[in-house]
């Protein structure tokens, strides 16, 4: 999810804390996955038990607490272990190969969505798009590690899951998902 930029819209309802906030996550992958399959499920889950504690006494503390959550139980280095059930699949032969595959997954769609952000700025979030993507250099390194990635993938088209140097970083993809990257 390096690089991407993720915006949520949150409604406290009136009942608050008695009743939890509506969450909704903004994905723009082009209709053909959601980016973060898990975070709407998991923000949700989590939404209903921080609303039910008694400490909870701010809506921005709330808040706070909820965008942590979402930070520590989604953008992990393999997430594909955040997928119900999944983590008892922790090193097998299994997951080898499918942790792998979740994460290119991951990665393109996370691209998409950058491509889409960076075409159709959301309002009023623009100013928050450019500085991300401009004034800090973002779109740069992304840029950049995603054409190591392809070069890395053109030069050695046999992927090997499971033995990447670093666990959840995409240091290549599969022929079709290559394929995705020369797509005008």
């Amino acid at each position: 999810y390096e690089g991407g930029l993720f915006l949520f819209d949150v409604q406290f309802p009136a009942d608050f804390p008695r009743t939890p906030p509506v969450l909704y996550f903004h994905s723009w992958t082009g209709g053909i996955g959601s980016l973060l399959e898990l975070v709407e499920h998991m923000a949700r889950a989590r939404l209903r038990v921080l609303a039910s504690e008694q400490h909870i006494t701010a809506a921005v503390e709330f808040l706070i607490q909820v965008l942590i959550s979402v930070q520590s139980l989604i953008l992990v280095a393999e997430p594909y272990y955040n997928e119900a059930g999944f983590e008892k699949f922790v090193g097998t032969d299994e997951a080898a190969v499918n942790s792998p595959v979740y994460t290119e997954k991951a990665y393109m769609l996370s691209l998409r969505s950058i491509n889409h952000i960076l075409a159709n700025p959301p309002r009023p979030f623009e100013s928050e798009v450019d500085r991300w993507y401009f004034a800090e250099g973002m779109l740069r390194r992304v840029l950049e590690r995603a054409r190591a990635v392809v070069a890395r993938s053109e030069e050695s088209p046999q992927i090997r899951l499971g033995t990447r140097e670093h666990i959840g970083v995409v240091e290549s993809v599969s022929t079709g998902a290559l394929k995705l990257t020369k797509v005008r």
